[in-house]
């Protein structure tokens, strides 16, 4: 009991850094950008009368670590939502060893997100590797021990067996 609760927690802990690290690098290309608008626009020297530039930096940091996070996290829980309905109705599986394959996957967004880091100047690079870790995730997820004797196709949802 206390080995399955350690690896749960180990399982938050990486996808938490790894929204962390996706969310950071994606709100660091949109500090710059906003920089850039904000200096176009005239509005930056403005605020420069009022703050530092190290505290609107870090201010719009924090702003969009915040929004992105929120995106990032909200993505995550309805795809577990959806993993783990799609698991309960059509997995024969009733130890959990499918829901702990795929879990496995988790730690590819962490590389993912720490690779990301390295391509803040540019955002098809950004996008690139959110969508590359997206696919490499998901086909690690369905190659892993999950496998298709272990899924009924068959209709079990609301208790409704195939004929």
């Amino acid at each position: 009991m206390i080995e399955k609760s350690c690896k749960t927690l180990i399982y938050l802990a990486i996808c938490q850094s790894s929204i962390l690290l996706f969310s950071l690098s994606f709100a660091i290309y949109g500090e710059m950008q906003m920089l850039k608008l904000f200096g176009n626009l005239g509005i930056y020297q403005g605020m420069l009368e009022f703050f530092s530039e190290a505290g609107i930096k870090l201010a719009l940091l924090i702003v969009l670590l915040l929004l992105f996070f929120m995106v990032f996290a909200a993505l995550k829980l309805i795809s577990d939502t959806i993993l783990e309905l799609s698991l309960l109705f059509f997995s024969k599986d009733s130890e959990g060893k499918a829901l702990n394959s795929v879990r496995k996957g988790s730690v590819i967004y962490m590389i993912g997100g720490a690779c990301s880091l390295f391509s803040v100047q540019f955002i098809f690079g950004l996008g690139s590797i959110f969508i590359a870790t997206n696919v490499v995730a998901s086909g690690i997820g369905l190659l892993s021990d999950l496998r298709l004797d272990g899924i009924d196709f068959n209709s079990r949802l609301c208790g409704i067996e195939a004929l």
